[in-house]
């Protein structure tokens, strides 16, 4: 089991772009590569935290608490919806982010901004915009019982593992959750970040 079908569906590479768009990133293909790069991230911080029975209870609860999924119906709403950072759980992007990444945030930011070759503020941004949207993607899978407590750390190894088989490149990004480092990719990452994202 993974969540890829439901990735599929409502996180299309059309909608990716625009989502993209919305934190500045103008060129469709950079904005669906820089967006499945955040939310392969995320969702491998994700399975980090889960790996206890803590984390995995600690994620549920706050997915029946505050994401249902209804975010993934009325994008639109929630992209006008002004500074979500103010508004409620559900849309509380510096929250989760912090939940997810922790002081690891910042070193996937740069690290994203050094490959995509985007100033920082708009990585932080599409992150913003990503992070809400991933957690109302998981409220969805809760609530037709594909994930739980007992498995969710299995299906986010699982759905990260597939997605980087499809690109590996997505995947470079989570060997900055494994590092205590200032955020810098060296060179060999870096390249291959390069080569594997951007290509046409």
């Amino acid at each position: 089991m993974d969540l890829n079908q439901l990735l599929s569906q409502y996180l299309p590479d059309e909608t990716l772009a625009n989502l993209a768009s919305q934190a500045g990133i103008q060129d469709s293909h950079q904005g669906v590569a820089a967006a499945k790069s955040v939310l392969t991230t995320l969702m491998q911080g994700l399975s980090n935290n889960t790996e206890s029975q803590n984390g995995a209870g600690s994620l549920i609860n706050a997915l029946e608490r505050n994401h249902d999924g209804s975010i993934l119906d009325n994008l639109s709403g929630f992209l006008n919806m002004g500074n979500p950072q103010q508004a409620a759980p559900a849309f509380n992007a510096a929250g989760i982010l912090g939940h997810i990444l922790g002081f690891k945030q910042q070193n996937v930011a740069n690290g994203i901004s050094q490959v995509f070759k985007l100033d920082l503020p708009t990585i932080l941004k599409l992150m913003g915009i990503l992070a809400p949207v991933l957690m109302g993607l998981l409220g969805k899978a809760k609530s037709s019982n594909q994930i739980n407590p007992e498995n969710v750390q299995q299906v986010l190894g699982q759905t990260v593992q597939k997605t980087e088989q499809q690109n590996s490149g997505y995947g470079i990004f989570g060997k900055l959750l494994d590092t205590n480092n200032d955020g810098s990719i060296s060179d060999d990452i870096l390249k291959m970040g390069m080569n594997l994202l951007l290509k046409r």
